[in-house]
């Protein structure tokens, strides 16, 4: 232990010996002194209760720390591939999923698209263009999250050009679907 600003001593309080800060009232031997390094043989730190025990091989210090036996376990490359076909196959099917959502917002932001409500008057039509473009919106995110997931893993090898144009061709159709909105 080396603090420059701490001195100890050794006092024996009910039958045990026990260190602590130079101040205190009762009389005792100077352990560290003020600068300097404490320095105890093994014997003598366990004697005063600034060590647990004394042990020859690592699984002997087990009992005093109050842990119990562990054995270390064998990382191979066999684990480690498993793993990591584990993580790619979540990845993967999250891909999917995301894919598959935006595909059923995009089919219900068909739907919705005003042009198939020409008939009706111009509210109406306002909100279906509102669907619409919510739809949209949410085929987008799906997107978004599909291509965090790809960047996130290069070692997929998944391109993100197709989703790109995909998310150019809903932005189109949003520009559309607002000049619809917007027209009388």
């Amino acid at each position: 232990m080396m603090q420059a600003g701490i001195q100890l001593k050794l006092i024996e309080e009910a039958g045990r010996k026990k260190v602590v800060p130079a101040k205190h009232p009762k009389q005792g031997r100077t352990l560290k002194m003020r600068g300097e390094i404490l320095t105890l043989s093994a014997n003598e730190a366990v004697e005063v209760g600034l060590a647990k025990g004394i042990c020859k091989k690592l699984h002997d210090a087990h009992k005093p720390l109050g842990l119990k036996d562990w054995q270390e376990g064998r990382v191979d490359a066999r684990d480690l591939v498993q793993s990591w076909k584990k993580k790619m196959a979540r990845d993967i099917s999250q891909i999917k999923i995301a894919a598959q959502r935006a595909d059923d917002y995009l089919k219900q932001a068909a739907s919705n698209h005003p042009l198939r409500f020409r008939h009706h008057d111009r509210r109406q039509r306002r909100v279906q263009a509102d669907k619409c473009i919510k739809y949209l919106n949410l085929a987008d995110s799906n997107l978004v999250m599909a291509q965090r997931i790809i960047d996130r893993n290069p070692e997929l090898g998944l391109s993100k050009v197709g989703l790109t144009a995909m998310r150019r061709r809903i932005r189109g159709y949003k520009q559309q679907i607002e000049a619809i909105k917007n027209r009388r």
